[in-house]
């Protein structure tokens, strides 16, 4: 049986500091049946560069990825309902610009085992680079607090000083 509009595949949106060196995103199916499956990822050259695609769990038969053109494909003689992680993209953060850098796939083919065509909608990732966060915690070598600490210690020193003449005058 073919499956219902309400199949999605999604990909995974992750945030990741400027300076980081890779990310994965998982492709994600809501529960489905089908045999078959092509599919094309699609992102920003500009700021990613994809290196690697590995087959997930939610994928059976025989699995080829092409990363130089981010076409992935999959092929079984018989369907398989699945649900999960049907593949995971590595990618090269190739940008230190903060940004929002979407990344897609276009379902080209999803197919059962008697070549009923499934319908699949699909939900956009992303790779979000952001600036690291640096805490708010006071600068302890700066020249105000060791002015003031030396004033505090001054005025005690001769309240000592002038505490100790009275006594003895």
């Amino acid at each position: 049986p073919a499956f219902a509009a309400e199949t999605t595949v999604s990909v995974a949106t992750k945030n990741v500091e400027i300076g980081t060196e890779t990310v994965t995103l998982d492709v994600t199916v809501s529960e489905a049946t089908f045999a078959t499956y092509e599919m094309k990822v699609e992102y920003d050259a500009t700021a990613l560069e994809l290196t690697d695609i590995a087959q997930g769990a939610a994928t059976n038969g025989v699995f080829v990825a092409n990363v130089n053109n981010g076409e992935v494909a999959a092929a079984d003689a018989n369907d398989s309902t699945v649900s999960g992680v049907l593949f995971t993209l590595t990618f090269k953060v190739l940008t230190d610009v903060k940004g929002n850098y979407p990344v897609t796939v276009a379902v080209d083919n999803v197919v059962t085992a008697n070549d009923t065509a499934v319908e699949v909608a699909t939900e956009a990732g992303a790779v979000v680079v952001e600036e690291a966060e640096t805490p708010n915690v006071p600068n302890t070598g700066d020249a105000t607090v060791v002015v003031l600490l030396a004033v505090a210690f001054g005025v005690l020193a001769t309240g000592v000083t002038v505490s100790k003449r009275k006594l003895f005058n």
